[in-house]
């Protein structure tokens, strides 16, 4: 599968195309096919590091809103 990786805060620049490899899903977690995936400003805020969330952990893929199939 593709993803956009960010490993270090910054710019446009810090946003890598990447292959990742898909794991199953384990207890209480569901494994789910996005047809869309919404990035909105709080993934730009993480990204520049100016979000001073816990969960901003890096790396991290941004995209936290998705519709597809269960």
């Amino acid at each position: 599968m593709k993803v956009i990786l960010v490993r270090n805060h910054g710019g446009p620049e810090v946003l890598n195309y990447k292959d990742v490899e898909i794991r199953q899903p384990g207890p209480g977690e569901i494994l789910a096919r996005n047809r869309a995936v919404g990035v909105n400003y709080t993934d730009v805020y993480m990204r520049t590091g100016s979000l001073d969330l816990e969960s901003t952990i890096l790396p991290f893929i941004p995209g936290k809103e998705g519709a597809g199939e269960v």
